[in-house]
C-alpha cells in the first residue's frame, strides 16, 4: 500500500555505505541505493553508515534543510559544490552544480554542511558564450540599385561566324571609297571606278552588317552586367542584414546565459 514518509527515509544499501554520502536510487529499484559518483544525481545524503544489505536512512536533498557531506578534497566555504565519485563532494568539478559549501572543508573524507539543490532536469553544465560572427563587413564601392527584388538574367545569344581585322576598341561605320581611276586609257576611268564599286559595295555592307550584330551583343552584354550588378547589390544588402540580426542574436543568447547562471540554472564557468 502507498505511504508518505517523512524525512530521513529509509532505503536498503546495495553496497556498504559510509554517513554522509550521497546516493541515488539503485536501477530498477525505488527501495534500494548505492552511491551516486560524479555527475549522476542524489536523491539524498546518508544519515549514517550501512553495510550491504541492511537498512540505511537517507535525508533527501529536497526535504529543505542543510546536510552533512563528505568531501574528496580541500573545500571552501561559499564554494559551488559538485559531485564526485563514492558519493562524495568538491569545489572543482565539471558538469552541474550540486549545492554550495557552508563551511570549509579540510580535504578528502573531512564532514562539512551544506545546502543542496541539484535537479538534473534544471541544474545544467556551463553553457560556453556564443562567439559573434567573425565576417568582414561588406563594403559598398557604388553602382547597382536595392530593390528588393532578384532581376531574371537571360544570356545574350552566341555569335556565329569568324572576323578579320584588328581589334582597337571602337566600332566605326566603314564608308565606300569612291573609285578614282586617272588617266585615259583603255578601260576607261569611270568603267574602272564602277567595277571597283560594284565590288566594295557589298563587302562595306556586310562589315557594316557584322559590326551591328556585334554591337547588339555587346548592348545585350552591358544590359546584363547591370542586371547582375543590381543583383549583387541586392545580395549585398541581404548580407549585411543578416549580420546585424546575427550580432543581435548572440548578444541576447549570452545575455541569457548570464541569467541563467546567475539563477543557479546553469553552473559557471
Amino acid at each position: 500500500m502507498s505511504q508518505s514518509r517523512k524525512n530521513p527515509v529509509g532505503f536498503t544499501a546495495t553496497e556498504a555505505l559510509e554517513a554522509f554520502r550521497r546516493v541515488k536510487l539503485t536501477s530498477g529499484s525505488g527501495t534500494a541505493v548505492e552511491y551516486a559518483d560524479a555527475g549522476e544525481a542524489a536523491i539524498g545524503v546518508t544519515v549514517s553508515a550501512a553495510a550491504l544489505g541492511e537498512m540505511v536512512l537517507v535525508s533527501l536533498v529536497k526535504a529543505g534543510e542543510t546536510h552533512k557531506v563528505t568531501c574528496s578534497g580541500a573545500v571552501v566555504g561559499g564554494a559551488p559544490l559538485y559531485g564526485t565519485n563514492d558519493g562524495k563532494v568538491d569545489d572543482a568539478g565539471t558538469g552541474a552544480t550540486i549545492g554550495v559549501a557552508l563551511e570549509a572543508g579540510s580535504g578528502n573524507g573531512s564532514v562539512i554542511e551544506a545546502i543542496l539543490d541539484q535537479d538534473s532536469a534544471l541544474n545544467l553544465p556551463h553553457i560556453a558564450d556564443v562567439a559573434a560572427s567573425t565576417q568582414t563587413a561588406l563594403t559598398d564601392n557604388g553602382g547597382g540599385t536595392a530593390d528588393g527584388t532578384v532581376e531574371s538574367q537571360a544570356a545574350p545569344a552566341a555569335l556565329t561566324g569568324t572576323l578579320t581585322g584588328t581589334v582597337n576598341g571602337a566600332l566605326v561605320d566603314i564608308a565606300a571609297a569612291a573609285g578614282n581611276c586617272g588617266g585615259s586609257a583603255s578601260p576607261a576611268a569611270s568603267d574602272v571606278d564602277t567595277a571597283i564599286a560594284t565590288a566594295v559595295a557589298p563587302i562595306v555592307t556586310g562589315v557594316n552588317e557584322q559590326n551591328k550584330e556585334l554591337m547588339t551583343r555587346i548592348n545585350d552584354l552591358v544590359t546584363l552586367a547591370g542586371v547582375a550588378q543590381n543583383n549583387l547589390k541586392e545580395v549585398t544588402t541581404q548580407l549585411a542584414a543578416a549580420k546585424a540580426d546575427s550580432d543581435a542574436q548572440v548578444t541576447k543568447i549570452n545575455a541569457i546565459l548570464a541569467r541563467l547562471e546567475a539563477a543557479g540554472i546553469s553552473a559557471a564557468s
